[in-house]
């Protein structure tokens, strides 16, 4: 996609604000939450480099192959997705225990 659909701007060709800082910051928390299977990063360009909006523990990759206009949800990148998504699911439902287990 040359332009952005809605208000015309030009998106090729453009940089990402701070992109050392972002992928630094990407780096640096997957370290934190290593146990976890699969991580999606929303995270910021801003001024002073780079914020972390949220992390998702089953990220949606239907987004980029619309934006791609390609696809990639071949079989085996499905299959992986599903596996990764039970694990994150598990992995999710093993930490609310834990947590629970110390409130008592």
């Amino acid at each position: 996609v040359a332009n952005h659909p809605d208000t015309g701007v030009r998106i090729l060709g453009t940089t990402v604000p701070n992109w050392p800082e972002i992928v630094r910051l990407a780096l640096d928390g997957a370290k934190i939450v290593e146990e976890m299977p699969l991580v999606g990063w929303d995270i910021a360009p801003v001024d002073s480099g780079a914020v972390l909006v949220e992390l998702n523990e089953a990220p949606d990759f239907k987004l980029h192959q619309l934006a791609d206009r390609r696809g990639m949800m071949e079989a085996s990148f499905a299959a992986f997705l599903a596996e990764r998504k039970r694990h994150a699911t598990a992995w999710l439902q093993s930490a609310k225990r834990k947590r629970a287990a110390m409130n008592h």
